[in-house]
């Protein structure tokens, strides 16, 4: 789904598993529902429960950050329930495996261009 040259692959295995997302540009081709995007964004986490779900999928899983954009992120079961009671778009699913630790969010770094360039 991206292309990766030696250089990223390097830059790749060094931070994954961990809380970075890179966002690289996509293989030629490669069609995903709903993006009309020429780059794709990518992670590895470093959270047991996430890897054993996504070693069972053997595919890799879309998704998006449970808060809503702009809003501050979550890390407690009732306020991802709350946040979502009263709209019209409802996640497909919520996995309670109880409260996450307090922790910044992922550092995106943009690998699209010569030099890594850091977004968030």
């Amino acid at each position: 789904m991206a292309e990766i040259d030696k250089g990223d692959e390097k830059i790749l295995k060094n931070s994954w598993p961990g809380k970075t997302t890179f966002v690289l540009n996509r293989k030629r081709g490669t069609k995903i529902f709903g993006v009309d995007k020429k780059t794709i964004a990518l992670r590895v986490p470093n959270y047991e429960l996430m890897n054993v779900l996504l070693s069972g999928l053997n595919r890799p899983l879309a998704e998006t950050s449970v808060n809503i954009s702009g809003e501050k992120a979550m890390t407690r079961i009732n306020e991802m329930i709350r946040q979502f009671q009263n709209e019209k778009n409802q996640p497909d699913l919520i996995l309670d495996a109880g409260n996450l630790k307090k922790s910044k969010p992922s550092t995106i770094i943009d690998l699209t261009k010569n030099k890594p360039k850091i977004l968030r």
